[in-house]
């Protein structure tokens, strides 16, 4: 802390000497030059200016998604040729730019007053501090600071994005100059102290150069990743070569990222096929997840949120494939934390062996112990990574006739038996069909047993209708005993007592319907009737039972 102190006041120290020399200076100034971005353009187009903290800085200053913006007085055209050609001697001699500019100074000590450089002026210093504090990172258990894997001793393409990223997330004594720069309105590139840029302006003003300088002759690959929001590059096309080399780049650093392994699989010619191993999808795949890694350095710079290329929406990322922070919080976070005690053995033995491979300190693939336990158990935690990914991915492999089955396989409905509602569902169906053919039989019976109904009551309802009147009357009249007298003589003849009532009455009601029909059909219909009533008659037993009993009395 001390020494962070120190340097700290000596930085500040300096700064105030450097306003004071600026100050004295200002009134020897000549005119300060016109820089027009055309230049700028294309003198960060090529090494070793591309790397310089000057162009880092004007591609930041470009970047409308950052949050807060860059100052506008830090990103002027002067203020960025100013840092170029105050940079290190190999980056300034490089630069026809700095030499124009330096005719019109007496000397390097008023140049450098009247076109004053950022609190960092040094890309090699920078870098040396970044990869010093890389160095004191090796073989921490833990992941590795930030930027250390976009900035190496061989090769180190923005060494002013690597060293904010590794002070943003480790600090270590190598973060004193960025700071400054940070105060005086980049507090991005620190995310502390942070102040809100005043509003953006709405653009750069355009060159007052002559329209050539403006419009280049052809449209080049240079010129495209410098500023890939022109309407020239719309059809611009990355170079296959250059997609096929970037995702080697990047693969051979972190295999184990889920774009590198779904690349692998696409390679490995088994089931993952289609859309999905489209090289360019698999390089934004990637590069999304990982966009500070040298080898999205072109990807980055070409499909910003502002770039007219086509190719950059004509090939998105895998739809749903989890990040490399996303697919290690599922597995080492959640599928190899999962209480083990109430496993299945092959449930136990699968997750023991997948987690043995991938842990917190190294893991060489994360898509297949996360595709093979949640297929087996999908009620672990983290398993929701995986079929939000696998029900993301569906669309392509319908609209496109694609495939990624190796991760996402056909059981993959295993949610789906997994939910309570498909046991009963199941055993729901076969009950409809026992109760439908149930259904049926009682409305064809009724039209079977109603002909007969119909058909039999005109002789067997007049002796149900006879007999209560017959009983109702002796229920009433068993006082008087002479009645049964009168009725006890006719039981021989009480059936044509009986019958001559109901004929009586009856063929009243009868005889319109079937008025000369039953005069010749009677007879026969008769004497089959004259056989069944017998089953009838226990029905009118009751009379006669009745009767004995009054007999018995009478005696």
């Amino acid at each position: 802390m001390g020494g962070s102190y120190k340097a700290l006041r000596r930085m500040l120290y300096n700064l105030i000497v450097l306003a004071m020399l600026i100050a004295v200076a200002v009134e020897s100034c000549p005119t300060p030059p016109v820089v027009l971005h055309s230049t700028l353009i294309a003198a960060c187009s090529t090494e070793p200016a591309r790397s310089a903290i000057g162009c880092s800085m004007y591609r930041f200053c470009g970047n409308e998604t950052l949050q807060p913006a860059i100052f506008p007085q830090l990103c002027t055209t002067l203020k960025i040729a100013g840092s170029l050609c105050n940079d290190d001697a190999n980056i300034s001699s490089s630069l026809a730019l700095c030499a124009q500019l330096r005719v019109q100074y007496t000397d390097d000590v008023q140049f450098r007053s009247c076109l004053p450089p950022y609190p960092i002026s040094s890309t090699s210093a920078i870098k040396a501090l970044h990869l010093h504090a890389c160095e004191e990172m090796e073989g921490y258990p833990g992941d590795p600071m930030a930027g250390c894997d976009t900035c190496t001793n061989v090769f180190c393409p923005n060494p002013l994005a690597s060293l904010s990223a590794g002070c943003i997330d480790m600090p270590m004594g190598q973060c004193d100059g960025l700071d400054a720069l940070c105060t005086l309105g980049a507090s991005v590139l620190c995310k502390k102290n942070l102040k809100d840029a005043p509003m953006r302006p709405p653009s750069p003003p355009p060159d007052q150069a002559p329209a050539s300088a403006m419009v280049p002759p052809a449209v080049t690959s240079a010129y495209c990743m410098a500023d890939s929001s022109l309407p020239q590059c719309t059809s611009y096309e990355y170079p296959l070569a250059n997609i096929t080399s970037d995702l080697s780049s990047l693969c051979a650093s972190m295999a184990y990222m889920p774009g590198c392994t779904i690349w692998a699989a696409c390679q490995a010619g088994g089931n993952v096929t289609g859309d999905f191993c489209r090289p360019m999808t698999l390089l934004s795949t990637i590069c999304i997840d990982m966009p500070s890694m040298s080898g999205c350095k072109s990807y980055v710079a070409l499909c910003k949120n502002t770039s007219a290329v086509q190719q950059c929406r004509s090939f998105p990322a895998i739809p749903g494939l989890p990040t490399t922070s996303q697919a290690k919080l599922a597995v080492v976070s959640g599928l190899c934390t999962a209480n083990r005690t109430a496993m299945t053995p092959v449930l136990l033995n699968l997750t023991t062996s997948m987690c043995a491979a991938c842990n917190q300190l190294s893991c060489r693939d994360y898509l297949t112990p996360l595709s093979s336990i949640c297929s087996v158990s999908p009620g672990l935690n983290g398993c929701g990574t995986y079929y939000s990914w696998c029900q993301a991915s569906a669309a392509w492999e319908v609209a496109a006739g694609s495939s990624i089955s190796t991760y996402c396989k056909n059981q993959q409905p295993p949610p789906l038996p997994s939910s309570p509602r498909s046991p009963p569902a199941i055993a729901k169906v076969p009950s409809p069909p026992i109760k439908l053919p149930l259904q049926p039989p009682p409305k064809s019976s009724p039209p079977i047993a109603l002909p007969p109904a119909k058909s039999s009551p005109p002789a067997a309802s007049p002796p149900a209708k006879s007999s209560p009147p017959a009983a109702s009357p002796p229920a009433k009249s068993s006082p008087p005993t002479a009645s049964p007298p009168a009725k006890l003589s006719p039981p021989t003849a009480s059936p044509p007592t009986k019958m001559s009532p109901p004929t009586a009455s009856p063929p009243t009601k009868m005889s319109p319907p079937t008025a000369t029909p039953p005069t010749k059909v009677s007879p026969p219909a008769m004497l089959p009737p004259a056989k069944k009533p017998p089953p009838a008659l226990p029905l009118a037993k009751p009379p006669p039972q009745r009767l004995l009993r009054r007999l018995h009395h009478h005696h």
